[in-house]
Formats: C-alpha cells, structure tokens, sequence
C-alpha cells in the first residue's frame, strides 16, 4: 500500500514514546514502532509537563501535546474517597494520578492538526487516560478504540502498599489500598468500553478474564537490544561484582534494596569467600535511603547514570530482590539483554516467560539469595549457561525489532 494510502492511528500516552527512558516512554515507543508499519501515527501526548522535546527524525507523523493535571479534588472529598472508594466511579477527581484535561477545548486544536478522515485506530495507552481517550473516540466513531493498561493497575497498588507495610510506612499503605479499591472497581467497568484491553503479564491478563472481561489480549514489554560488541562476557575480576538498578523512589525497589542490606548481605558474608560489592543504580533516592547507601559497607551507589554499558559490562551478576510490584520487570529483561547470570525472586520475574534453572537462578529467602550468588560466583560454566540461555529468551520474546 503506498504510504498516502496508509490509515491513521492516534497514540494517547502520558510520556513522549522514547526508547532508553522510564518503562511507560519504552512501551510507548513499542506501540509507536508496531502501528508505523501499517499506520501512519499521530501521538497525543497527555501530561502537565508541558510540550515534550521531539527529536528531528522522530518516527511520527505529528506529535501535540495535550495540557492536563491529575486530581487534585478538595481534601474533603479525597478523604471521601479513601473512607467509600465506590465514589469514584461518578466523581474521578479522588482517583489517585487520574488523568483529566483542564477543560474539553483544549483537545480542539490537536484534533485539528489531525487527517479528517482514515483514522482506523485510536491506542490508549495507560488505565488513567481513559477520560482523554472517550472525548478523543468521540471525534472518529468508527475507528477501533484499543486500552493498554500496561499492568492491573488494583494489583500493582496493592502490591506496593504490601512492601510499604514491610517498611512501616503505614499511612501511606493505607492510602495504596484505598487507590487499589477504587482501580479494581474502575476495571471492571471501563475495560468494556473497549474493543481490545491489552496486558504486558499473561498473569494480569488472567485476572482480568476472570472479571468476565473477555477482550483482553497480552503484549508483552519490548527492551531495545544492546549492543554486545563491548561487553566483556568473560569477567573474572577479583571482585565479584553484582549490580541492582532500579528507581528508588518506587516503594518496591526501596523494599527490595532494604530486603539485601538488611537480610541477604549477612548471609552472603558467611558464604561467599572472595571480596563482593554491590552496585546500586538509581535515581530518585529519599534522604535517608541516599545515606544509608552512602554508608554501607560493600555498596558503590551512583544515584545518576546515563548509560549503563559501562556498569553491566563490570557486573558478574544481577540481583531482583524484589517481593512486590505490578507488571513485567523491565530489569530483569535488561539483565537477560546483556548477557548477565541473574538472581531473581519469582515476583522479579513476573510477566517473562522464564525458567528457573534455565534462564536464571530463583530465590525466595536469604540464605537462597546468598547460596545463589555464591554458586555462581564459582561455578563460571553454569554462570555462562544461564547467561547464554538469558540472552537467548530475551532476544527471541523480548527484543524491540
């Protein structure tokens, strides 16, 4: 078909699609990549940020911006909303990081840039855009209106208030609860407004298939590939170094750093034989997580960091810790992407269809963390079977084409 023929597809997201960026700009520009094939794309970016920075040789037809803000309702009424969560399904202002535009008008000058005709597809991406992509499908009622939720968003806030809790972050847990009632009464109504939902983890999709929600189709999370050329696979430092990257602000990843500080790192000291250090990546840190990994023995933090060749080409293996959280682990995809023996929980490798044993070493306790790594550490064959077979599984179901 020639490309003046091509139909049009509109791409709702909150962040410009971008590879190398957050997990919801990488999915985003998964999407963008998969409609340029057949479509020609139009990207509406929704958020209160102001008008994204587009590279010159951006794969889109045209990129507006949409001004928006999350809720902000008066305190009364968000205590209402956290005491009777049902209130959300009239009044969406209580809904934690819900999605609205500062008034309807605004969407005038975005659907003007826009074809008239041939628009074929409208892409949702993410639960909380749904108010945009109504007042969008209102203007193409004959184009197929597609969701991508990503994860369950019920399940992955009362995930994250489960590692609050571990932390004795109690009021803040409570307030993740109240939000995860209201997104799992939220599912089970707008998911039938479309005419696919899309899910990154086939156990997501099967939760929501339960819900007689029958729609539903899984896409899994896609990773840009590295380029291996410069990595050194045969690292045998005297230090044996393992990395964990994650951003740290997000209550899983901070439970999980304070899971191996405070649970798995004294059981690697009676094991492990040779000099260790941790490496932590991750930005966003709070105060007192900045100074605890400032000041612990055997960690390297580095709370900035643009590439991250450099610091997987050094480690020897790769820590998921993590015990809590929605969705697919991008970090765990990463590490299979550069080659790199990894150590996961099963929560860690929630959403990739991977075996243990196979793929990566499983570990649920300390003392398995600690008898992992140090199997590992040495045994170099079986670190670079499972390496190998990492890699392999990645670059066959996870890889961005």
């Amino acid at each position: 078909m020639h490309v003046k023929d091509l139909p049009v597809a509109i791409l709702l997201t909150p962040v410009l699609p971008l590879p190398g960026q957050s997990g919801r700009a990488l999915r985003a520009w998964s999407w963008l990549n998969d409609l340029n094939r057949s479509h020609k794309v139009y990207v509406l970016v929704a958020n209160d940020t102001g008008v994204p920075i587009v590279p010159a040789d951006y794969p889109a037809e045209g990129v507006c911006s949409i001004p928006t803000k999350t809720s902000n309702a008066p305190k009364l009424l968000r205590i209402l909303g956290i005491l009777f969560p049902p209130i959300c399904l009239f009044f969406r202002k209580v809904i934690v990081d819900w999605h609205y535009p500062i008034n309807i008008s605004v969407l005038d000058y975005p659907i003007s840039e826009l074809p008239k005709k041939h628009v074929s597809r409208i892409v949702v991406f993410r639960f909380y855009m749904h108010e945009l992509g109504q007042v969008i499908a209102k203007y193409y009622p004959s184009a197929k209106l597609e969701l991508d939720m990503d994860d369950l968003e019920s399940f992955t806030r009362i995930s994250v208030a489960g590692s609050l809790i571990r932390m004795k972050r109690y009021r803040e847990s409570i307030l993740w609860i109240a939000s995860a009632i209201q997104y799992l009464l939220l599912e089970l109504f707008i998911a039938r407004c479309y005419s696919i939902v899309w899910l990154a983890s086939a156990k997501d999709s099967f939760y929501l298939k339960m819900r007689i929600i029958l729609n539903v189709q899984e896409r899994p999370n896609r990773i840009p590939l590295p380029d291996l050329k410069d990595i050194n696979h045969s690292n045998q430092s005297d230090i044996l170094r393992i990395l964990f990257v994650g951003t740290l602000n997000y209550p899983p990843n901070e439970d999980a750093i304070l899971y191996f500080l405070n649970k798995i790192q004294p059981e690697i000291e009676k094991r492990l034989k040779r000099p260790w250090k941790l490496c932590v990546i991750g930005r966003h840190a709070s105060p007192s997580l900045t100074k605890l990994l400032e000041n612990a023995s055997r960690v390297d933090f580095f709370p900035d960091v643009e590439r991250l060749e450099t610091f997987y080409s050094a480690a020897q293996i790769i820590i998921v810790p993590l015990r809590s959280g929605g969705g697919t682990k991008l970090k765990s995809i990463e590490a299979f992407s550069y080659r790199r023996p990894l150590v996961s929980t099963r929560h860690g490798m929630r959403g990739i269809s991977a075996t243990a044993g196979t793929h990566y070493l499983v570990a649920e306790t300390p003392s398995q963390f600690a008898d992992a790594i140090t199997l590992l550490a040495n045994d170099p064959v079986l670190a670079e079977h499972i390496s190998k077979n990492g890699e392999a599984l990645c670059r066959e179901s996870y890889g961005l084409i």
